[in-house]
């Protein structure tokens, strides 16, 4: 239980971790702060405070800003799986009720979307059966991955990953990681900017708050949400890539 503690430990000081997680908690929290106070009229009389604190208790307040965020990203963090999950689309699929109608309704759309597609693109982005769709474009070009070493070699990658894992040359290993950081790190700032934009839109809009902060808070933010999920779509084609290069070695 110690050993797993500390490996835990030692995980939040990794690289991944801190571009991936910290930083983007870093800018989400300090955004939350300059859009409650801004909202309900508080940032310059907290401004002026601050300012008239000595600089221990500021570098207090820093140091306590700094180690809420870790704190945070380190749950952001451990739920790198779930988010990728959610992104997928895993928690609709197969649902019933009205989940499940929209589940059958977008796994459709991408049904309809791959006829556009032929030859590698094809291949990169979508899986080879029609029953093996998501209801999402990141979560097909996922599959489309996972499902290669079935359709190729008859070989559940799921089981024989750790075993690809132990043999595989370090360098191929490296390429997979890097790109799973990418679309972990892209994934984490669509997650981040749609819980921003939203909480953001409803406190304004309960608080009365004014219109330029909420222009400046939620549209923008939503949008850029929406941009780092096409990214992850595209950095999950290239993770793709790079794992069926490791399964072929």
């Amino acid at each position: 239980m110690l050993g797993s503690t500390f490996d835990k430990s030692i995980e939040l000081f990794d690289r991944r971790f801190v571009t991936n997680a910290y930083l983007p908690m870093l800018l989400a929290t300090a955004g939350f702060a300059v859009v409650g106070l801004s909202g309900s009229g508080g940032l310059e009389l907290l401004t002026s405070k601050f300012d008239g604190l000595s600089p221990i208790a500021q570098a207090g307040v820093l140091l306590g800003w700094l180690g809420a965020s870790w704190f945070l990203a380190g749950m952001l963090w451990n739920s790198r799986y779930s988010i990728t999950r959610i992104f997928e689309g895993y928690p609709i699929h197969g649902r019933a009720g009205l989940w499940g109608a929209a589940d059958r309704r977008l796994t459709r759309r991408q049904r309809e979307a791959a006829e556009f597609f032929d030859g590698p693109v094809r291949y990169m982005r979508y899986p080879m059966r029609p029953d093996e769709f998501l209801p999402t474009s990141f979560g097909n070009a996922m599959r489309a991955s996972e499902f290669y070493s079935s359709d190729r070699y008859g070989m559940d990658l799921i089981v024989m990953w750790p075993r690809l894992a132990a043999i595989a040359p370090d360098r191929h290993r490296q390429d997979v990681d890097e790109a799973r950081s990418e679309y972990e790190f892209l994934l984490c700032l669509s997650f981040l900017g749609a819980a921003f934009g939203s909480l953001s839109g409803i406190f304004l809009v309960i608080v009365d708050g004014p219109l330029p902060v909420y222009l400046a808070a939620v549209p923008t933010t939503l949008g850029l949400a929406y941009l780092a999920y096409r990214l992850a779509v595209f950095a999950a084609i290239d993770f793709g890539g790079e794992l069926r290069v490791l399964v072929d070695v």
